[in-house]
């Protein structure tokens, strides 16, 4: 073969290769309203899997403690909602007349803000004198908006329902067969050396998505109850409320910390006359997002589990593209798992070069030492 040749055929494998991420981002984009929960509820199974396998040590079936887990879930998202439902009517009730208030603060607060709205009601005036010279009467027009909240339970309650009961039903099924799939992926291999490194591989691969998903849900709910607790100190209106949506949105690296502070710095704002006391909403939440992000959640996680920040971000805005708000929430999640799964699974490990600086983990070469429930080497 040729050069020639050589460089056509590489051409054409670039060529096919993009067609097929064209294709899988389209399929991604428009199977979005099942691939959702579905996606959702296997990282619910991962993040609770290993109560169900504690439950499992004392004879308890894995049936039983995911119907558990699953009531107890319903519970919380109610009681959760029942208590949050209120303030977050409130908040976007009162957005607008916050936003105009935000807005005059700006406008009186000098500067080029204040030259631009002064520049703004000259030429509003021209304009009435103008009309006035003319003899047109200005015409009053008022626009009636329909309430926000009632729109966002039209529109959204429905889906959110359907995603609610089909997250819910395949996780109580991811939970409770867990070890049916285990035992079928066993018995695809015909050698008893085989069958313990799909046991081992499996077992890590369940082990270390449960880890980082369990550390950093309770990193983000510590972050949440931390936020809470300085504004109600401050005396911030519904501290529990922006408590729980820092929590919530510290699950999106970097835009999650950006908005939460923008949201702070907008309360603080149209709540504190004094401007220090005003900065102080936002700078605080500030250096608890810095710590947990340079410090705790690194420290945590461990070495081996870190994602390449540029991976994440890239992670961030296309899961956002691809699947909204959810996607968004799942991306550092999905981006985790598929690191685990490249780093564990033979023949794939080099690509886990691309999602962390780092040599990845590799399996010991000694399957013998490996102990029948897959933990691994004996003692």
């Amino acid at each position: 073969m040729t050069q020639s040749e050589l460089h056509i055929e590489r051409c054409k494998v670039v060529c096919l290769l993009i067609l097929t991420m064209l294709a899988l981002a389209t399929a991604l984009y428009f199977a979005s309203g099942i691939l959702v929960p579905i996606v959702l509820a296997w990282l619910l199974s991962s993040l609770l899997l290993p109560i169900v396998k504690f439950g499992n040590r004392y004879r308890i079936h894995s049936a039983l403690t995911a119907a558990v887990i699953i009531v107890m879930m319903l519970v919380l998202l109610l009681v959760l909602t029942d208590f949050l439902a209120q303030p977050a009517a409130e908040l976007l009730k009162e957005l607008p007349a916050n936003l105009q208030t935000l807005k005059e603060f700006v406008a009186t607060g000098g500067g080029a803000f204040g030259d631009l709205q002064r520049v703004s009601q000259e030429v509003e005036n021209l304009t009435e004198i103008e009309q006035v010279t003319k003899g047109a009467e200005p015409l009053a027009v008022k626009i009636k908006e329909p309430d926000v909240v009632s729109g966002l339970m039209t529109e959204s309650l429905p889906k959110f329902t359907g995603y609610l009961i089909i997250t819910l039903v395949l996780t109580f099924f991811l939970l409770s067969a867990n070890q049916h799939f285990l035992r079928r992926m066993v018995r695809l291999n015909s050698t008893w050396r085989g069958k313990r490194q799909t046991v081992y591989i499996a077992t890590k691969i369940q082990r270390d998505i449960s880890r980082y998903l369990g550390m950093v849900t309770i990193i983000n709910t510590c972050l949440g109850l931390l936020t809470a607790g300085y504004l109600f100190l401050l005396e911030v209106p519904n501290p529990l409320f922006w408590g729980a949506l820092a929590g919530m949105l510290n699950f999106v690296p970097y835009i999650g910390a950006m908005a939460t502070a923008a949201l702070l710095t907008m309360v603080g704002l149209t709540e504190f006359p004094v401007m220090a006391d005003a900065l102080a909403v936002p700078g605080i939440f500030l250096i608890l997002t810095t710590l947990e992000g340079q410090f705790i959640t690194p420290t945590a996680v461990g070495h081996s589990l870190r994602l390449n920040p540029v991976s994440v971000f890239l992670g961030v805005i296309i899961w956002s593209w691809l699947w909204g708000v959810p996607g968004a929430l799942m991306a550092t999640p999905m981006l985790a798992t598929i690191k685990i799964l490249l780093a564990n699974l033979p023949g794939i490990a080099r690509l886990q070069m691309i999602l962390k600086l780092g040599s990845p983990p590799t399996a010991p070469r000694n399957l013998s030492t490996i102990s029948r429930d897959g933990r691994g080497p004996e003692s």
